[in-house]
């Protein structure tokens, strides 16, 4: 029996393995939260922890750590202390950005496996600028074919104007998305601006893009969620 340990990383997950004892395995290996609003508290995001060892994993601590671990809060924990073989439970966290900017932290993980404690990082930015509505739904669609437009207004909500740089369609269907008029270059100071978007879908299912914009704020670049269905 190997009783080495090794560490794997992937996009979704982060996995601790060691022989014969708990074994932790976190699914995502990052929780990035999107732009928020400042002093406004965010949808929440779940981190899965699963003990893919061949022993009983017991958790001794889950904390909020970082310089800016005050702007998350663990909402709810179902991990409890021991977490048996094959089990996962979660945790919950929101994000309160109390500044403008980058607002990093971790959630540090305290058990018995190997290579304990654990960290898994945690981004947000704190933004004046959101998006309405957001998240912006296309609903049912037939492939191939063109929704009509959605306006989606952007506003400042600070104390300065904002001039936007760029505005661009990302995410895993963004062809399926086509920014056709817009008119926002600078938003004065709890001003607004607007942009039309169209949906293409080039297949069947759920199809997802962001509308991305750059700007002049701290938050930048801030994002909003585009999603339709292809049938």
């Amino acid at each position: 029996m190997n009783f080495g340990w090794t560490l794997s990383y992937g996009s979704t997950a982060v996995t601790a393995t060691y022989d014969g004892a708990p074994v932790d395995s976190f699914s995502p290996a990052t929780l990035a939260f999107p732009s928020q609003l400042i002093n406004t508290t965010s949808s929440p995001l779940t981190e899965k922890l699963t003990n893919n060892g061949q022993a009983a994993l017991t958790i001794t601590s889950i904390t909020l750590t970082g310089a800016a671990a005050s702007d998350y809060k663990i909402t709810s924990n179902t991990c409890g202390s021991t977490l048996a073989v094959g089990k996962n439970c979660t945790v919950t966290v929101t994000f309160t950005p109390s500044a403008l900017g980058s607002r990093n932290a971790s959630l540090l993980y305290t058990d018995n496996a190997c290579a304990s404690p654990h960290t898994i990082a945690i981004t947000g930015k704190g933004t004046e600028i959101t998006f309405s509505p957001s998240p912006v739904n296309f609903g049912t669609q037939t492939v191939g074919t063109t929704s009509a437009p959605m306006t989606v207004t952007v506003t400042n909500n600070g104390t300065s104007s904002v001039t936007v740089t760029k505005a661009s369609i990302t995410g895993t269907n963004k062809s399926d998305f086509i920014i056709t008029s817009n008119n926002c270059t600078t938003v004065a100071a709890g001003g607004t601006c607007s942009l039309n978007i169209t949906f293409t879908p080039g297949a069947k299912g759920a199809r997802t893009g962001s509308l991305s914009l750059t700007d002049t704020d701290k938050g930048s670049a801030q994002t909003d969620a585009l999603n339709g269905t292809g049938q």
